[in-house]
């Protein structure tokens, strides 16, 4: 079920009983694809009353040993190694998703147009994250990443000056969706909307260490503007402009 890489380093981390519990749990969320603790104890191969099986799962899931950096970093790590070559950028994913009561925070590697999670956490409130969140998410991230160049991707959510200036002091490159909203100045000009850069259907533009927002104290930007042209009679009713 798990790769050789995966074995070895998960049976150095968990007692026996822990890692056979951990490969039935996988196998059950492998074939009935859900994540609810009732249900997949029902499904326990394990000849103890329900009740049981289900607190011996809650038990399970609540070890200390079962923790990202420990458990999952290693084996990242290990497929880094194998699977990408340090000349190219990594591409990071970071998002942030209501999933019924629960507020995910995650960022995730780019990888053959599938995203693989790296880190998470769930948020104590409902609606945007804030820049502390954000650096909180990311820094164990950049950290594993060390070794590599990283490039972080994130929607309008993200696309704050804090955390480009915070990113730029690391030297981590990123590209960010911004409202349209926001204010720009070229150099020996005035103060412009982006919604007044005269983007339509069919046009884009790209401009160079541009000062993004009327604030004091941050530096320049590359800006990108692009809006998709009518394709199969379909149009795209929103321009995307992100910032770098």
């Amino acid at each position: 079920m798990f790769p050789q890489f995966y074995q070895n380093h998960l049976e150095k981390q968990l007692k026996p009983t822990e890692y056979h519990t951990l490969k039935a749990l996988v196998y059950l969320l492998q074939s009935h694809k859900q994540v609810s603790i009732e249900l997949l104890a029902s499904f326990w191969p394990y000849p103890i009353q329900f009740e049981s099986r289900r607190r011996s799962l809650q038990r399970f899931l609540k070890l200390d040993s079962l923790n990202i950096e420990s458990l999952w970093f290693p084996l990242v790590k290990e497929h880094l190694q194998a699977k990408f070559n340090k000349s190219q950028p990594l591409k990071l994913a970071i998002d942030r998703t209501q999933w019924r009561a629960h507020n995910v925070f995650m960022v995730s590697l780019i990888w053959e147009k599938r995203s693989i999670p790296l880190y998470w956490g769930l948020l104590d409130k409902r609606g945007c994250s804030n820049i502390d969140e954000q650096k909180a998410l990311l820094t164990p991230v950049l950290e594993l990443l060390s070794d590599y160049e990283v490039i972080v991707l994130g929607d309008r959510e993200f696309g704050s000056v804090k955390l480009a200036s915070w990113l730029c002091e690391r030297q981590v490159k990123f590209i960010f969706r911004v409202k349209q909203g926001r204010y720009i100045q070229e150099e020996n000009s005035d103060y412009i909307r982006l919604s007044d850069m005269g983007l339509v259907p069919g046009t884009s533009f790209y401009l160079v260490e541009t000062k993004f927002t009327q604030q004091k104290g941050f530096g320049n930007f590359d800006i990108a503007g692009y809006w998709r042209r009518k394709y199969r009679g379909k149009q795209e009713d929103v321009a995307l402009v992100s910032f770098d």
